[in-house]
């Protein structure tokens, strides 16, 4: 899936600007952690969208808060969708 089809389906469900924000939140704390190797967020972000594979491997590997409340909620919103 090309990054393209990914930010699209994204947009589509509504939640490109959530994904958005709590992959600029996860960067944030890699930052702080790993300080040799920081990035932007836009670095981070599209870093992300080149990963090729499913868009459910996707938001798994980018979502950053995975198994915790935000992340549950995330979940659920996708299966709502």
């Amino acid at each position: 899936m090309k990054r393209n089809e990914k930010i699209e389906k994204l947009e589509r469900l509504g939640i490109f600007n959530q994904w958005k924000y709590n992959t600029e939140r996860a960067n944030e704390t890699f930052n702080i952690e790993c300080p040799d190797f920081s990035m932007t967020n836009e670095e981070r972000m599209n870093n992300l969208l080149d990963v090729d594979c499913s868009f459910h491997q996707f938001l798994t590997i980018s979502f950053p808060f995975y198994n915790t409340p935000e992340g549950a909620t995330f979940w659920e919103n996708i299966a709502k969708k």
